[in-house]
Protein backbone atom coordinates (compact mmCIF):
# COMPACT_ATOMS: atom_id res chain seq x y z
CA UNK A 1 0.00 0.00 0.00
CA UNK A 2 2.75 2.38 0.97
CA UNK A 3 4.54 2.11 -2.36
CA UNK A 4 1.33 2.68 -4.32
CA UNK A 5 0.58 5.82 -2.33
CA UNK A 6 4.11 7.11 -2.77
CA UNK A 7 3.91 6.65 -6.52
CA UNK A 8 0.73 8.69 -6.75
CA UNK A 9 2.25 11.51 -4.73
CA UNK A 10 5.39 11.64 -6.88
CA UNK A 11 3.29 11.78 -10.03
CA UNK A 12 1.34 14.65 -8.58
CA UNK A 13 4.53 16.54 -7.82
CA UNK A 14 5.53 16.19 -11.47
CA UNK A 15 2.21 17.50 -12.73
CA UNK A 16 2.25 20.35 -10.24
CA UNK A 17 5.51 21.43 -11.81
CA UNK A 18 4.16 21.43 -15.35
CA UNK A 19 1.01 23.38 -14.51
CA UNK A 20 2.74 26.54 -13.37
CA UNK A 21 2.50 25.67 -9.72
CA UNK A 22 -1.27 25.96 -9.92
CA UNK A 23 -1.80 22.50 -8.50
CA UNK A 24 -1.59 23.91 -5.01
CA UNK A 25 -2.66 20.86 -3.09
CA UNK A 26 -3.45 17.34 -4.22
CA UNK A 27 -3.23 14.53 -1.72
CA UNK A 28 -4.32 10.94 -1.60
CA UNK A 29 -6.44 10.53 1.50
CA UNK A 30 -7.24 6.85 1.06
CA UNK A 31 -4.40 4.36 1.15
CA UNK A 32 -6.36 1.87 -0.97
CA UNK A 33 -4.60 1.95 -4.38
CA UNK A 34 -7.94 1.48 -6.11
CA UNK A 35 -9.49 4.52 -4.45
CA UNK A 36 -8.32 8.06 -5.25
CA UNK A 37 -9.51 11.04 -3.26
CA UNK A 38 -8.26 14.52 -4.07
CA UNK A 39 -8.02 17.52 -1.79
CA UNK A 40 -7.57 20.62 -3.92
CA UNK A 41 -7.02 23.96 -2.24
CA UNK A 42 -8.20 26.85 -4.45
CA UNK A 43 -6.67 25.59 -7.68
CA UNK A 44 -6.41 27.93 -10.65
CA UNK A 45 -5.96 24.88 -12.83
CA UNK A 46 -5.18 21.25 -12.20
CA UNK A 47 -4.28 18.58 -14.69
CA UNK A 48 -3.58 15.38 -12.83
CA UNK A 49 -2.66 12.08 -14.35
CA UNK A 50 -2.77 9.61 -11.49
CA UNK A 51 -1.99 6.02 -12.29
CA UNK A 52 -2.62 3.31 -9.71
CA UNK A 53 -3.01 -0.17 -11.11
CA UNK A 54 -5.62 0.22 -13.87
CA UNK A 55 -7.11 3.55 -12.80
CA UNK A 56 -6.44 6.55 -15.04
CA UNK A 57 -7.72 10.05 -14.39
CA UNK A 58 -7.48 13.28 -16.34
CA UNK A 59 -9.18 16.35 -14.95
CA UNK A 60 -9.58 20.07 -15.29
CA UNK A 61 -10.95 21.08 -11.90
CA UNK A 62 -10.33 24.77 -12.43
CA UNK A 63 -13.22 24.96 -14.89
CA UNK A 64 -15.44 22.62 -12.90
CA UNK A 65 -14.93 19.77 -15.33
CA UNK A 66 -13.68 16.26 -14.52
CA UNK A 67 -13.77 12.95 -16.32
CA UNK A 68 -12.50 9.53 -15.33
CA UNK A 69 -11.79 6.21 -16.99
CA UNK A 70 -11.82 3.62 -14.24
CA UNK A 71 -10.82 0.01 -13.84
CA UNK A 72 -14.39 -1.11 -14.44
CA UNK A 73 -13.80 0.14 -18.04
CA UNK A 74 -16.58 2.65 -18.22
CA UNK A 75 -16.60 6.41 -18.05
CA UNK A 76 -18.45 8.76 -15.76
CA UNK A 77 -18.21 12.54 -16.06
CA UNK A 78 -19.41 15.50 -14.06
CA UNK A 79 -19.17 19.31 -13.96
CA UNK A 80 -19.93 21.81 -16.71
CA UNK A 81 -21.86 20.34 -19.61
CA UNK A 82 -22.56 23.44 -21.72
CA UNK A 83 -20.98 21.91 -24.83
CA UNK A 84 -22.13 18.34 -24.21
CA UNK A 85 -18.74 17.39 -22.80
CA UNK A 86 -20.32 15.10 -20.18
CA UNK A 87 -21.48 12.81 -22.97
CA UNK A 88 -24.79 11.86 -21.37
CA UNK A 89 -27.07 13.32 -24.03
CA UNK A 90 -27.51 16.65 -22.26
CA UNK A 91 -25.93 20.08 -22.50
CA UNK A 92 -26.63 20.71 -18.83
CA UNK A 93 -24.16 20.62 -15.97
CA UNK A 94 -24.12 17.93 -13.30
CA UNK A 95 -22.62 18.03 -9.79
CA UNK A 96 -22.69 14.23 -9.73
CA UNK A 97 -21.19 11.60 -12.06
CA UNK A 98 -23.34 10.75 -15.08
CA UNK A 99 -22.80 7.83 -17.44
CA UNK A 100 -21.03 8.74 -20.67
CA UNK A 101 -19.91 5.27 -21.82
CA UNK A 102 -21.56 2.12 -20.52
CA UNK A 103 -19.87 -0.26 -18.11
CA UNK A 104 -18.01 -3.11 -19.75
CA UNK A 105 -17.33 -1.11 -22.91
CA UNK A 106 -13.56 -1.50 -22.76
CA UNK A 107 -12.60 2.09 -21.96
CA UNK A 108 -8.89 2.29 -21.17
CA UNK A 109 -8.07 6.01 -21.26
CA UNK A 110 -9.80 9.40 -21.27
CA UNK A 111 -8.65 12.96 -21.98
CA UNK A 112 -10.60 16.17 -21.50
CA UNK A 113 -10.39 19.92 -21.82
CA UNK A 114 -12.95 22.48 -20.72
CA UNK A 115 -15.42 21.70 -23.52
CA UNK A 116 -14.59 18.32 -25.03
CA UNK A 117 -13.80 14.74 -24.04
CA UNK A 118 -12.28 11.78 -25.89
CA UNK A 119 -11.78 8.19 -24.76
CA UNK A 120 -9.98 5.12 -26.02
CA UNK A 121 -12.63 2.39 -26.25
CA UNK A 122 -11.84 -1.13 -27.47
CA UNK A 123 -8.86 0.05 -29.48
CA UNK A 124 -10.78 2.90 -31.08
CA UNK A 125 -11.52 6.50 -30.11
CA UNK A 126 -14.84 8.11 -29.22
CA UNK A 127 -15.27 11.87 -28.61
CA UNK A 128 -18.03 14.24 -27.54
CA UNK A 129 -18.65 17.90 -26.75
CA UNK A 130 -17.57 21.02 -28.63
CA UNK A 131 -16.82 20.49 -32.32
CA UNK A 132 -16.48 23.90 -33.96
CA UNK A 133 -13.11 23.00 -35.51
CA UNK A 134 -13.81 19.32 -36.13
CA UNK A 135 -12.12 18.22 -32.90
CA UNK A 136 -14.48 15.27 -32.54
CA UNK A 137 -13.10 13.86 -35.79
CA UNK A 138 -16.45 12.60 -37.10
CA UNK A 139 -16.48 14.63 -40.34
CA UNK A 140 -18.76 17.26 -38.84
CA UNK A 141 -18.62 20.56 -36.95
CA UNK A 142 -21.82 19.92 -35.03
CA UNK A 143 -21.56 19.65 -31.25
CA UNK A 144 -22.40 16.22 -29.87
CA UNK A 145 -23.85 15.53 -26.43
CA UNK A 146 -23.13 11.81 -26.77
CA UNK A 147 -19.98 9.93 -27.83
CA UNK A 148 -19.37 9.72 -31.58
CA UNK A 149 -16.96 7.35 -33.30
CA UNK A 150 -13.71 9.06 -34.29
CA UNK A 151 -11.50 6.03 -34.89
CA UNK A 152 -13.11 2.61 -35.32
CA UNK A 153 -12.81 0.03 -32.55
CA UNK A 154 -10.10 -2.51 -33.17
CA UNK A 155 -7.75 0.06 -34.74
CA UNK A 156 -5.04 -0.44 -32.08
CA UNK A 157 -5.56 3.00 -30.53
CA UNK A 158 -3.77 3.13 -27.17
CA UNK A 159 -3.82 6.79 -26.11
CA UNK A 160 -5.60 10.06 -26.80
CA UNK A 161 -4.79 13.67 -25.86
CA UNK A 162 -6.80 16.86 -26.36
CA UNK A 163 -5.48 20.37 -27.00
CA UNK A 164 -7.43 23.61 -27.39
CA UNK A 165 -9.33 22.70 -30.51
CA UNK A 166 -7.40 19.69 -31.77
CA UNK A 167 -7.05 16.07 -30.68
CA UNK A 168 -4.44 13.39 -31.31
CA UNK A 169 -4.25 9.65 -30.71
CA UNK A 170 -1.64 6.93 -30.80
CA UNK A 171 -2.91 4.41 -33.35
CA UNK A 172 -0.93 1.33 -34.29
CA UNK A 173 2.27 2.84 -32.96
CA UNK A 174 1.82 6.02 -35.00
CA UNK A 175 -0.06 9.28 -34.42
CA UNK A 176 -3.27 10.59 -35.98
CA UNK A 177 -4.65 14.10 -35.29
CA UNK A 178 -7.80 16.02 -36.16
CA UNK A 179 -9.54 19.36 -35.54
CA UNK A 180 -7.93 22.82 -35.50
CA UNK A 181 -4.81 22.93 -37.65
CA UNK A 182 -4.05 26.62 -38.17
CA UNK A 183 -0.82 26.41 -36.16
CA UNK A 184 0.37 23.14 -37.67
CA UNK A 185 -0.78 21.23 -34.60
CA UNK A 186 -2.06 18.32 -36.69
CA UNK A 187 1.49 17.65 -37.84
CA UNK A 188 0.50 16.53 -41.34
CA UNK A 189 2.44 19.18 -43.27
CA UNK A 190 -0.43 21.68 -43.53
CA UNK A 191 -2.15 24.47 -41.64
CA UNK A 192 -5.77 23.60 -42.38
CA UNK A 193 -8.38 22.16 -40.05
CA UNK A 194 -9.39 18.54 -40.54
CA UNK A 195 -12.77 17.07 -39.64
CA UNK A 196 -11.34 13.54 -39.72
CA UNK A 197 -8.09 12.03 -38.42
CA UNK A 198 -4.99 12.63 -40.55
CA UNK A 199 -1.67 10.82 -40.32
CA UNK A 200 0.98 12.70 -38.35
CA UNK A 201 3.49 9.93 -37.63
CA UNK A 202 3.25 6.67 -39.62
CA UNK A 203 1.95 3.53 -37.94
CA UNK A 204 4.67 1.23 -36.70
CA UNK A 205 6.88 4.11 -35.50
CA UNK A 206 6.91 2.92 -31.89
CA UNK A 207 5.11 5.96 -30.49
CA UNK A 208 4.48 5.26 -26.81
CA UNK A 209 3.51 8.63 -25.25
CA UNK A 210 1.49 11.61 -26.42
CA UNK A 211 0.72 15.07 -24.99
CA UNK A 212 -1.26 17.93 -26.56
CA UNK A 213 -0.82 21.54 -25.43
CA UNK A 214 -2.93 24.49 -26.49
CA UNK A 215 -1.72 24.59 -30.08
CA UNK A 216 1.18 22.13 -30.10
CA UNK A 217 1.66 18.42 -29.56
CA UNK A 218 4.56 16.24 -28.44
CA UNK A 219 5.11 12.49 -28.70
CA UNK A 220 7.71 9.97 -27.61
CA UNK A 221 8.90 8.24 -30.78
CA UNK A 222 11.38 5.39 -30.45
CA UNK A 223 12.43 6.82 -27.10
CA UNK A 224 12.98 10.39 -28.36
CA UNK A 225 10.71 13.44 -28.05
CA UNK A 226 9.24 14.97 -31.20
CA UNK A 227 6.91 17.99 -31.20
CA UNK A 228 4.93 19.98 -33.78
CA UNK A 229 2.65 23.01 -34.01
CA UNK A 230 2.85 26.51 -32.57
CA UNK A 231 6.35 27.37 -31.41
CA UNK A 232 6.30 31.10 -30.66
CA UNK A 233 7.71 30.50 -27.18
CA UNK A 234 9.98 27.60 -27.99
CA UNK A 235 7.54 24.99 -26.71
CA UNK A 236 8.78 22.47 -29.28
CA UNK A 237 12.26 22.60 -27.76
CA UNK A 238 14.14 22.57 -31.08
CA UNK A 239 16.11 25.82 -30.51
CA UNK A 240 13.77 27.78 -32.76
CA UNK A 241 10.56 29.80 -32.66
CA UNK A 242 9.49 28.80 -36.18
CA UNK A 243 6.17 26.94 -36.31
CA UNK A 244 6.51 23.65 -38.20
CA UNK A 245 3.58 21.59 -39.45
CA UNK A 246 5.53 18.35 -39.18
CA UNK A 247 7.21 16.72 -36.16
CA UNK A 248 10.66 18.04 -35.21
CA UNK A 249 13.14 16.60 -32.73
CA UNK A 250 13.35 18.22 -29.30
CA UNK A 251 16.97 19.05 -28.57
CA UNK A 252 18.61 16.68 -26.10
CA UNK A 253 15.45 14.68 -25.36
CA UNK A 254 16.64 11.61 -27.19
CA UNK A 255 17.10 8.95 -24.51
CA UNK A 256 15.93 7.86 -21.06
CA UNK A 257 12.60 9.69 -21.45
CA UNK A 258 9.85 8.11 -19.37
CA UNK A 259 7.07 10.75 -19.49
CA UNK A 260 6.09 13.85 -21.45
CA UNK A 261 3.43 16.47 -20.95
CA UNK A 262 2.42 19.73 -22.61
CA UNK A 263 1.13 22.86 -20.92
CA UNK A 264 -0.46 25.79 -22.69
CA UNK A 265 2.79 27.07 -24.17
CA UNK A 266 5.48 24.96 -22.55
CA UNK A 267 6.40 21.30 -22.36
CA UNK A 268 8.14 19.03 -19.86
CA UNK A 269 9.57 15.54 -19.78
CA UNK A 270 10.88 13.11 -17.20
CA UNK A 271 14.42 12.36 -18.38
CA UNK A 272 16.82 10.10 -16.48
CA UNK A 273 14.75 10.41 -13.32
CA UNK A 274 14.69 14.21 -13.39
CA UNK A 275 12.51 16.83 -15.11
CA UNK A 276 13.41 19.09 -18.02
CA UNK A 277 11.11 21.78 -19.42
CA UNK A 278 11.11 24.23 -22.33
CA UNK A 279 8.99 27.03 -23.78
CA UNK A 280 7.14 29.90 -22.10
CA UNK A 281 8.44 30.82 -18.65
CA UNK A 282 6.76 34.10 -17.74
CA UNK A 283 5.42 32.55 -14.54
CA UNK A 284 8.38 30.34 -13.78
CA UNK A 285 6.75 27.29 -15.32
CA UNK A 286 10.11 25.86 -16.45
CA UNK A 287 11.20 25.54 -12.83
CA UNK A 288 14.76 26.73 -13.45
CA UNK A 289 14.71 29.79 -11.16
CA UNK A 290 14.22 32.28 -14.01
CA UNK A 291 11.28 33.80 -15.90
CA UNK A 292 13.07 33.66 -19.25
CA UNK A 293 11.65 31.37 -21.89
CA UNK A 294 13.86 28.61 -23.24
CA UNK A 295 14.00 27.22 -26.76
CA UNK A 296 15.64 24.01 -25.53
CA UNK A 297 15.04 21.78 -22.48
CA UNK A 298 16.45 23.11 -19.20
CA UNK A 299 16.66 21.18 -15.90
CA UNK A 300 13.80 21.76 -13.46
CA UNK A 301 14.60 18.79 -11.23
CA UNK A 302 18.10 17.21 -11.46
CA UNK A 303 18.56 13.85 -13.11
CA UNK A 304 18.57 10.80 -10.84
CA UNK A 305 16.01 12.39 -8.50
CA UNK A 306 13.73 9.36 -8.83
CA UNK A 307 10.91 11.27 -10.52
CA UNK A 308 8.47 8.62 -11.69
CA UNK A 309 6.38 8.58 -14.83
Amino acid sequence: MKSAKKKVMVICVFFAIITLGACKKFSVLNSDPNSITSNVSSPDYLMANVLTQSASWYGNLGSGDMSGAMQQTYQDAWGNGFSGQLGNGSAGSSPNPVQAIAAGSGTTMVSTNNAQTCAVVNGGVQCWGQNSSGQLGNNSTAQSNVPVQTIFAGSSATAVSIGSGHSCAIVGGGVQCWGLGTSGQLGNGGFANSLVPVQTIPAGSNVTLLAAGNFHTCALVNGAVQCWGFNGNGQLGNNSTATPSIPVATTGATANVSAITAGGNHSCAVISGGVQCWGLNANGQLGNNTITQSLIPVPAIPANSNVLA
